[in-house]
């Protein structure tokens, strides 16, 4: 019988420390985690493995329900239910609801305007227990001795949600993506079973693009509040090194709602290309000076879009700007391949 790591669900094997499960041939025939999981947990390192054609289709078809886990602070960057939205059986559950400075109407109704979301969805926080016994509770009623998969992009928090349920620390779980890269599957004695799988990494994110540590910049570890920015035509704010937005019709009324830790820069669209070389990697970081670099390779896009008062504007993988007042026109700057989507204000 093939031993997999009780971490990340590969395949355990010796033969070679490049690939996936390894562990040292003296601990084999009695380690539980390969040696990428132990030192996730142990010495928070981490080393992404690739797993490029990972069967989600299939896995799909076999469950019989999938609990697709959605990043509150980040609806747009991982809403990745496209391929497998023809599915009537998908519960859709929202992470992360205690960094959200809005009511759980106010979020679910949200979706259902602007997503088209008409099936059950849930409100939960991982971190804090929110929303948790009523999800379990419900969950273990409606599909009790049934296969049930958690699936969702990368980083969402589907292995803390199953670990937390299921009271399961021998699950890797990290704050970084890719931990999870083959199928965790855990049997309840009722006959239930739970399956984590590796997250879909979604297209057009901007955290993707950087490297471990700056990722952790830009995902919220506190709640959302935002700060009020009041620009004019031809001046510009900056979301850290990683974005900015210039007005060039109108004045408006802005208010990012992003990490904390991404520092925000008002300057004048005239001083923006200067400002973003000579600070981007110093002051204005997230990014470190690397993944600017990564930035530059990859170009920069710019983009005039007309909005108006009501209106958020989403980044892929950072979180979104709502515009509270006011309308014009903006010019987006991001880098290439990064998505970005303008939708009615969850709160207007």
């Amino acid at each position: 019988m093939i031993r997999k790591c009780s971490g990340c669900g590969v395949p355990l094997q010796s033969d070679d420390p490049d690939k996936a499960g390894y562990v040292p041939p003296e601990k084999l025939s009695i380690a539980k985690l390969c040696q990428r999981c132990f030192r996730i947990k142990h010495y928070g390192e981490f080393r992404s493995v690739s797993i490029e054609g990972f069967p989600f289709d299939e896995i799909a078809g076999g469950v019989d329900l999938i609990c697709f886990i959605v990043d509150g602070v980040d609806i747009e960057g991982s809403w990745v239910l496209d391929s497998l939205g023809h599915l009537r059986k998908i519960w859709l559950v929202i992470n992360k609801a205690d960094l959200l400075p809005f009511s759980k109407e106010e979020v679910l109704g949200w979706i259902r305007k602007e997503k088209g979301w008409d099936r059950k969805a849930f409100l939960i926080s991982v971190r804090k227990g929110w929303g948790l016994r009523s999800f379990w509770e419900e969950l273990t009623f409606a599909y009790k001795g049934r296969r049930i998969a958690f699936m969702g992009a990368t980083n969402v928090g589907k292995s803390s949600l199953m670990a937390r349920l299921l009271g399961d620390s021998d699950i890797t779980v990290s704050p970084w993506p890719g931990t999870t890269i083959s199928l965790v599957e855990r049997a309840l004695p009722d006959g239930t079973i739970f399956i984590d799988t590796p997250g879909i990494i979604p297209y057009g994110r901007i955290y993707d693009l950087l490297c471990p540590d700056c990722q952790k910049m830009i995902i919220p570890s506190k709640k959302l509040c935002g700060k009020l920015f009041f620009l004019k035509e031809g001046k510009s704010l900056t979301l850290g090194g990683l974005s900015a937005l210039t007005i060039k019709k109108g004045r408006l009324l802005l208010k990012p709602m992003i990490s904390h830790e991404v520092p925000l820069h008002r300057t004048s669209e005239q001083r923006l290309g200067e400002v973003l070389i000579k600070a981007s990697g110093d002051w204005l970081r997230p990014p470190c000076k690397g993944c600017f670099a990564t930035l530059e390779e990859l170009g920069w896009k710019e983009e005039e879009v007309d909005v108006k008062e009501g209106e958020d504007l989403f980044i892929s993988g950072m979180g979104w700007v709502s515009l509270l007042e006011g309308e014009g026109k903006v010019k987006v700057l991001l880098p290439q391949g990064v998505r970005y989507n303008i939708l009615g204000g969850i709160r207007r």
